[in-house]
């Protein structure tokens, strides 16, 4: 069978030089060639993995030709045939995976052929490429069909190459193609025009909807799109595209008979050039324009416009086969629901249609199952006590012994403040009290009762002024009243640093029992009440959850990052050691069943019923 192959589909590089015995049919072959040729290595570069591939024309469901194959020095292409043969008579993609040859027996390919079926003709794509999944496979697939849509274009394409616009078009074509960028792509199209054609500017733009949308300007790395050259310039695009032919306004006796005004305020505005617009075409569309500009002495003769539009021929299925490589994900799925839903698809037998009804119906009866529906909350977690360490005295920071994080058992010392003035302050009401002591006892000797009565009552004066340096010394170091862990307060940095009555030093929190606070949208909290069960996962550990039960929820409103939320607390259903008071994560609360329709929609219907109501309507 491969012999047979060999006999019947010519190889591309047989007969490749011209001759001046070549038929036109031949020429026409050759121009084929070159141009799929580009097309397929193109194809190669842009598939990582791509040992070979092959391009094979087809006529009256059997293969015709080897139109390209790639790398240039494989000479294996007839192989590459009977896999395209299998395909064309199965008529889909054929794929087959895990395959070895001989020469690679320690690395397995997988074989894919691709027949390709347009008005512009039909053709087989096969590649041998290095063996992947099958999700990459299709990805494969996908991109040679994008772009077969130019391949299938190359009849037309070709149909319009003649004399010196062929090398040029096709060297054109090439060079575009080696840019995967849109923008580099059409900037490199409008330099190479511009220097191929003597033109003084040239501008490139592509159709997005109705409007034409400026991609390049020679010789400019960019432009702003609010410039009024710019505006111009799309606006004699678009004229040119709304009537799909040239314009040229150089050539009076077809400026008569189109519109041209556009052209007209371009030319007089902007430079005194003169305009000639070519428009760009894929399967048979108008995609684009190419606006060429030249001195007012030279102008645009009818040999140089008819020179110029077989030169860009394959311009549109070239820049729009890139643009479609360039697609967002989301215009992706767009196209792809339009292809898939449109009239074409739409079944015409009666059972045909019953059959997609009934789809549609089990579709729409999906939506209103019911399902769980939950309420999401952030959740923080706090200790069920909780006491704050202040300052005793104006003082300074003389030690601290634990920081925030640290656990602490109860009568710990966490810090402690300078006491040198209290103890001095000490010192000096002991020694009042010896002078005391040493004068009530004279005063007892002589029994001088007015005296004594006097010097008993400063005694106990002095006694309570050193009772109350004893607390405050005592009371100078910080000890915590129970075991925890300390929530804030970090003094390792503020040693010696002053302090002042009552100012906050720590935050103790109980490690025996937690609290959980859930901060729920004043929108969700009419659906949430007590004992609903949910699942917690706190930021910290993603991948544990933690059942939850509400217990009460606080009627007063807090606003929080510019929304009204409602406190809930709420109970961990098991304590963990890994807990620590401060995490915080979200939960989701289970508040009944409720329909997928409602779910998806109640949100924004309960805003346009608040709207409604605030306007009176």
């Amino acid at each position: 069978m491969a012999q047979a192959l060999n006999e019947e589909i010519p190889d591309p590089e047989v007969g490749a030089k011209p001759t001046s015995a070549r038929s036109e049919s031949a020429a026409r072959d050759d121009k084929r060639r070159v141009v799929a040729d580009a097309w397929l290595a193109w194809q190669c570069k842009m598939v990582a993995g791509v040992l070979r591939g092959a391009v094979f024309s087809t006529s009256e469901g059997r293969l015709k030709a080897i139109l390209a194959h790639w790398p240039a020095t494989d000479n294996r292409a007839s192989a590459l045939g009977i896999f395209a043969s299998q395909a064309l008579e199965s008529g889909d993609v054929l794929i087959h995976p895990g395959q070895k040859t001989g020469d690679t027996k320690t690395q397995t390919q997988d074989h894919i052929a691709i027949p390709i079926s347009n008005d512009g003709g039909d053709f087989v794509v096969v590649m041998h490429i290095v063996a992947r999944s099958q999700s990459q496979q299709q990805a494969v697939v996908q991109l040679v069909q994008w772009g077969g849509m130019w391949l299938g274009s190359l009849d037309t394409v070709v149909s319009h190459i003649s004399g010196t616009a062929s090398s040029v078009s096709v060297q054109l074509a090439e060079q575009v193609l080696a840019h995967d960028d849109l923008y580099a792509a059409c900037l490199e199209a409008a330099n190479r025009l511009a220097i191929d054609l003597q033109c003084t500017r040239v501008s490139v733009g592509l159709k997005k909807g109705a409007m034409i949308d400026l991609q390049a300007i020679s010789q400019v790395s960019n432009f702003d799109d609010r410039r009024s050259l710019v505006r111009a310039l799309e606006a004699a695009m678009e004229e040119a595209v709304d009537q799909e032919c040239i314009v040229n306004v150089s050539e009076t006796k077809t400026a008569d008979l189109i519109l041209t005004r556009a052209h007209e305020e371009l030319q007089s505005a902007h430079g005194a050039l003169i305009p000639c617009t070519v428009p760009l075409y894929c399967n048979g569309e108008t995609v684009g324009a190419v606006l060429l500009e030249r001195e007012a002495e030279q102008g645009f003769a009818p040999e140089v416009v008819n020179h110029a539009s077989k030169a860009l021929a394959p311009m549109g299925p070239v820049l729009q086969l890139i643009r479609q490589e360039q697609r967002s994900v989301i215009t992706r799925l767009r196209d792809w629901f339009k292809s898939t839903f449109n009239r074409s698809n739409i079944p015409s037998t009666p059972k045909g249609r019953m059959i997609s009804a009934a789809v549609c119906l089990g579709l729409l009866g999906i939506l209103f199952i019911p399902v769980p529906h939950n309420v999401s909350a952030r959740a923080s977690i706090e200790g069920s006590d909780k006491q704050v360490l202040v300052a005793p005295h104006a003082g300074y920071i003389k030690s601290a012994h634990a920081r925030a994080g640290d656990s602490v058992t109860a009568g710990q010392v966490i810090a402690s403040l300078e006491d040198r003035e209290l103890s001095i302050e000490k010192d000096k009401w002991l020694g009042e009290l010896g002078k005391l002591e040493t004068s009530l006892a004279r005063a007892l000797t002589v029994r001088d009762r007015s005296e004594l009565g006097l010097l008993q009552a400063k005694k106990a004066q002095v006694d309570a002024e050193l009772a109350l340096v004893d607390e405050k010394l005592n009371r100078s170091q910080l000890t915590a009243p129970f075991d925890g862990v300390l929530v804030s307060g970090d003094l390792n940095q503020a040693l010696g640093a002053p302090v002042e009555v009552g100012q906050v030093l720590f935050e103790l929190a109980s490690m025996e029992e937690y609290r959980l606070v859930l901060e729920v949208d004043e929108h969700d909290v009419a659906g949430v009440k007590t004992n609903q069960h949910g699942v917690l996962r706190f930021s910290a550990l993603p991948g544990n959850k933690h059942q939850i039960k509400t217990s009460s929820i606080l009627p007063v409103a807090l606003t929080k990052d510019r929304k009204s939320v409602f406190s809930v607390e709420a109970q961990l259903g098991k304590m963990s050691d890994e807990l620590r008071p401060g995490m915080r994560g979200v939960a989701k609360i289970r508040v009944g069943n409720k329909p997928l329709i409602w779910i998806w929609t109640h949100s924004l219907f309960d805003k346009i019923r608040l709207w409604l109501w605030k306007s009176g309507l």
